[in-house]
Formats: structure tokens, C-alpha cells, sequence
């Protein structure tokens, strides 16, 4: 087995982490109101949401599960098995629209199991044990509460959440009415208009500016 990173096993992060794990666990499993779904969720669409099945929570091929974000990279989804979470081989699950392996949960109160060949996304965090059948891989993590993780030529990966797209920033229009500072030394009419307008334009750009320009504008008017 191949460990990128550093082994904590038995030390005081893994300690926290452990009371980490039952914290989230509680949390998730506390999430709602909660969406029924059918037992095979192979082949189904879902938008955002928190999706609870009362007994055990399959995912079978050759169709996919899709996630669809509908372009909110915020977009979250939990889904609560009552009893296992069962990933049959080559089973998959696909992202579109923005969506984002971070932000996928599988709450499982009892235990998983990951088929061959399967291509999971999202964090699982089961109630007792986790198992990775041969070449399952997983853009997520694998937590187990009581068990332990069983793996098998398995490929993990910790995802990690892409910055949402920053609106531009607005950009000012206004243009100074009068005339302005020539820069000589001399002063024209209509210089305080302009200065403060100017001014609006230069600090438009910065974070949280456009209370700074809301604010000149005000002065412009006294």
C-alpha cells in the first residue's frame, strides 16, 4: 500500500479524528427533510438534496448514478441507508453541471461494500466496515466507524473543492461632468465632481468597493 502523506495511526490526530468521524456521522445522518428513494439508484438522475433509503442502499451497472449541480458548484448531496450501502461491479457515479465529489456523503448505519471495477465518488461514512473489492476506486474517503477498511488494489482519492467562479467586479460609468485638475497646478471649474468620481474608479476594483463609491457618490451630492 502506497500512503501519500503522513501515517497517523494510533497517535492523537487519529484520536480526533475518530471523535471527528462520530460528530460528522451524527450529522449527516441528522440532515433533512429527507427524500425517499427506490432501492437501486443505478441509472437515476438526482439534483441536490438529502436522499434516505429505510433498508439497504444499492447501486448497480452498467447506468450510472448522475448527479446533476444544475452549475451551483455549492450544490450538496447526503444520502442515508438505513441498513448497507451496497456498490455492485462497475458501478459508477458521474458529476455534471458543476457538481463536486466534496460535497457527496453516503451515511451508511451499518456497513459498504465497493464492487470491482467500481468508480465511487463521495465520502463514506459507515456505522461498522468498509470494503474495496479489486480496483474500486474512489474520489472521496472511506471512514468506518467500529470495523475497519478493507481494501484491494484500490485507488483513493481526498477530493477537493474548486473555488466557486468570482462575479466580476462592477465597473463605473459615471463620467465627470465640468472640468477637471489639468495636473499644472491650476484648478478649473467643476474639480470636486470629478475628484470624487476618480476616485470611485480607482478603489471600484478592490475588494468591498463599491460601499467606497456608494460613499463618494453621497459627497458628491452635499
Amino acid at each position: 500500500m502506497t500512503i501519500n502523506g503522513t501515517d497517523h495511526a494510533g497517535d492523537g490526530v487519529t484520536q480526533t479524528a475518530k471523535l471527528d468521524l462520530v460528530t460528522a456521522f451524527n450529522d449527516a445522518a441528522g440532515q433533512g427533510p429527507t427524500i425517499p428513494i427506490s432501492a437501486d439508484l443505478g441509472g437515476q438522475t438526482l439534483v441536490p438534496g438529502v436522499y434516505n433509503q429505510a433498508a439497504t442502499m444499492n447501486l448497480s451497472a452498467p447506468v450510472p448514478l448522475t448527479l446533476d449541480a444544475a452549475g451551483n458548484p455549492n450544490a450538496v448531496w447526503v444520502f442515508q441507508a438505513a441498513s448497507d450501502l451496497i456498490v455492485g461491479s462497475g458501478a459508477s457515479v458521474t458529476l455534471i453541471n458543476g457538481a463536486q465529489a466534496c460535497n457527496v456523503f453516503w451515511v451508511v448505519t451499518s456497513s459498504a461494500s465497493i464492487g470491482t471495477g467500481a468508480n465511487f465518488i463521495g465520502t463514506i461514512l459507515a456505522l461498522t466496515s468498509i470494503t474495496l473489492d479489486t480496483g474500486a476506486t474512489v474520489q472521496g474517503r472511506v471512514l468506518a466507524q467500529t470495523g475497519t477498511v478493507t481494501m484491494d488494489t484500490n485507488t483513493i482519492t481526498r477530493p477537493v473543492c474548486a473555488a466557486a467562479p468570482q462575479s466580476p467586479a462592477p465597473q463605473v460609468t459615471a463620467v465627470p461632468t465640468g472640468a477637471v485638475a489639468t495636473g499644472d497646478g491650476s484648478t478649473s471649474q467643476g474639480i470636486i465632481t470629478g475628484k470624487y468620481l476618480l476616485l470611485g474608479v480607482l478603489v471600484v476594483t478592490a475588494a468591498g468597493a463599491m460601499g467606497a463609491v456608494a460613499g463618494m457618490r453621497r459627497k458628491q451630492n452635499t
